[in-house]
């Protein structure tokens, strides 16, 4: 324990003093007389810090070969820390989700708030804010414990960042004040200037421009300090921002002149394309033509030396506004074309929007009304989705919280009700409870053992009934194939003899292959002898055509052998009822199956591309999936509909295994 508080300490003063690199090869001289897993382990969290992730993933490695059955905590942090780096966000989730509840007795506070801040940071890169905000609030009321002013600032600041990254700028930026009254607290001034940027930027959002520029320079005071070139340039790019929403138009681009010979200078050219590109704004809504050209050609430059894909649609969009500007279409468009090509790549839709709005006004202006109905038909698609999935947000959003609002009204006027009512009743509400619950009890008893008793029955009524339309359709197969089977073939062969491969001959071929598959779908498989994956795949070739593509992928824990054969047989005619409701109404082209046996029950999910439906719409008990529906009662299993109109079918599916 001593020594890996000694380590600790040696690691935090490299830090201060020689940076990352001579910490790494600090404890790899370490780990040559120390090979412990706690060595192996802090240098794989160094190199992530550096951004090595290969060179820290192998560092895991070694450290789980030498303790694989007892992984240190701080093992589970740098392989949550790993998994965040890599980019499988997913996955680290999952592993914190499992990790934390098993672990959290042995976990110091430090350490769960180590892996509540990667979980939240997981849940942030995939768009879930609600879900980090409560991971950050969750390691907050954790650091609330330590003491230790500076971590829980940190916790408040990260949550006031999900609530900017949220649309909640007002709230965030009360979050960010508590952070920065802590910070203040330990004088900790680049948290401070971290904090006052941050609060700058909802401010901008908050179009209150003012104060935005006043936290601007509050964080650029501190950056001067430490010699931060790159959030000096940050800070004061912000301000130029500011000073342009508010019409000073003059001073922003002062601003921005000086801030290119600062990044010029620093050799930040991030920041000097950005420069760039604003100084090019404001001449486009000025219309100078000439000094937006200019700017624009020296951002399209670097833009193309740093492969900003994104940046550099935005770059030629402009540069064709300019030739359109001088009435040069057919440049205009090459470079609109361009810009359009390269915006497909960065995948960033509002821009889009504008690209297909001046394609189709150029066309326009040239006399191509065709491609200019082709481009505004795009641009009105895409701005009516994009438009619709703004309004929908908002609406919930204003629901949620009219909800809320609501909610906790009532239950305020409700606490105040019962607290006036509570001493004068209360003798008599406990009377009256014990004798609704002695009654409720005597009933609930009575009424749960009705329901099972006719429950069961019901479970025996509905196994008999799927059981008698089984071997109906079994019995079909068998009277397609005795009776029709030999038949055709001596009819094909007669033909053959007499007219060749006419086409004649094809077409009862093609009659007698549909017959077979016909019956095929009918025969009840025997799940003794074979496994639904068998059978599954034997589907899927019945199915399959050039124009339907059918992707499976099938999981087992142990062997789908061990499955019950009813349970099988059941979900295997839920899957053959599942791909004959696509090919008789979805028309769609693709299918994707999944099914996967878990510890205690086995999953299904089922999406195809076809024109799909509204659940609501469908009638519990009624339609084609009446059937569906009666055999997952059957194996009490239960499942979800989230399939849409217009965007395909798509179910998941869950049956306890065991139900014989």
């Amino acid at each position: 324990m001593k020594r890996t508080l000694l380590l600790i300490l040696i690691i935090n003063i490299l830090h201060l003093g020689f940076g990352q690199q001579k910490v790494i090869d600090s404890l790899k001289r370490v780990s040559l007389t120390n090979n412990s897993p706690k060595v192996l382990y802090l240098i794989a969290e160094e190199y992530i810090y550096q951004g090595a992730v290969d060179s820290a993933e192998t560092y895991c490695i070694k450290a789980e070969s030498i303790k694989p059955d007892n992984k240190l905590i701080v093992g589970y942090k740098v392989n949550a820390m790993l998994l965040y780096y890599k980019g499988e966000l997913d996955s680290c989730v999952a592993f914190l989700n499992k990790v934390i509840p098993e672990h959290v007795e042995r976990l110091t506070n430090r350490e769960l708030i180590s892996l509540y801040m990667i979980e939240g940071k997981c849940y942030s890169s995939l768009g879930n804010h609600s879900k980090a905000i409560e991971c950050f609030n969750l390691a907050g009321k954790v650091a609330l414990k330590t003491n230790d002013t500076n971590l829980l600032a940190s916790t408040i600041g990260a949550e006031a960042l999900e609530l900017h990254y949220k649309g909640d700028f007002l709230q965030s930026v009360e979050k960010n004040k508590k952070a920065l009254d802590l910070f203040h607290k330990t004088d900790n001034k680049y948290r401070i200037a971290l904090c006052c940027n941050n609060m700058g930027i909802s401010m901008q959002k908050l179009k209150r421009h003012e104060k935005a520029i006043d936290y601007f320079h509050q964080a650029i005071d501190v950056y001067k300090l430490y010699n931060d070139n790159v959030n000096e340039i940050k800070s004061l790019n912000n301000i130029g921002i500011s000073l342009n929403a508010m019409g000073k138009q003059d001073s922003a681009l002062l601003m921005y002149h000086e801030i290119i010979k600062k990044a010029q200078k620093h050799k930040f050219k991030e920041g000097l394309l950005l420069q760039y590109m604003n100084i090019s704004d404001i001449y486009a809504e000025n219309n100078n033509s000439d000094s937006l050209y200019k700017y624009t050609k020296l951002a399209e430059k670097l833009a193309v030396e740093l492969n900003f894909t994104a940046e550099l649609s935005i770059i030629k969009m402009g540069i064709a506004q300019y030739y359109l500007n001088k009435g040069n279409y057919d440049t205009g468009i090459r470079y609109l074309e361009e810009s359009l090509k390269l915006n497909k790549q960065s995948g960033e839709l509002h821009n889009r929007v504008t690209i297909y709005r001046i394609l189709s006004e150029a066309y326009r202006a040239k006399n191509d009304y065709k491609k200019a109905l082709l481009y505004h038909t795009e641009y009105a698609y895409l701005n009516d989705s994009l438009l619709n999935k703004s309004i929908t947000k908002q609406i919930i959003e204003i629901e949620t919280k009219y909800e809320t609002e609501k909610k906790e009204q009532q239950l305020k006027l409700k606490k105040q009700e019962n607290e006036a009512q509570r001493i004068q009743l209360k003798q008599q509400r406990i009377i009256i409870a014990v004798v609704i619950i002695f009654l409720f009890s005597i009933v609930t008893i009575f009424i749960l053992a009705m329901r099972q008793r006719s429950q069961k029955h019901k479970q025996k009524l509905l196994e008999l009934k799927i059981q008698t339309h089984d071997k109906t359709k079994h019995e079909l197969f068998s009277t397609l194939h005795t009776a029709l089977g030999g038949k055709f073939a001596a009819t094909i062969l007669k033909l053959e003899n007499k007219l060749g491969n006419s086409e004649e001959t094809q077409n009862i071929k093609e009659l007698y292959r549909a017959i077979q598959t016909a019956s095929h779908i009918l025969a009840l498989p025997d799940f003794v002898k074979s496994t639904i994956e068998d059978e599954i795949n034997v589907l899927v070739a019945n199915y399959k055509t050039n124009k339907l593509e059918i992707e499976t992928s099938m999981h087992s824990k142990t062997a789908w052998k061990n499955i019950p054969p009813f349970v099988q047989q059941n979900i295997f005619r839920i899957v053959q009822e599942l791909f004959s409701n696509t090919m008789k109404y979805a028309k769609a082209d693709y299918i994707e199956m999944q099914l996967v046996q878990h510890n205690d029950y086995i999953s299904l999910t089922y999406e195809d591309n076809g024109v799909g439906y509204n659940p609501q719409e469908i009638r519990k008990g009624k339609g084609y999936q009446y059937e569906i529906e009666q055999r997952i009662a059957l194996l009490n299993g239960s499942y979800t509909d989230d399939s849409k109109l217009e965007q395909g079918a798509i179910l998941t599916f869950k049956f306890p295994i065991g139900n014989e």
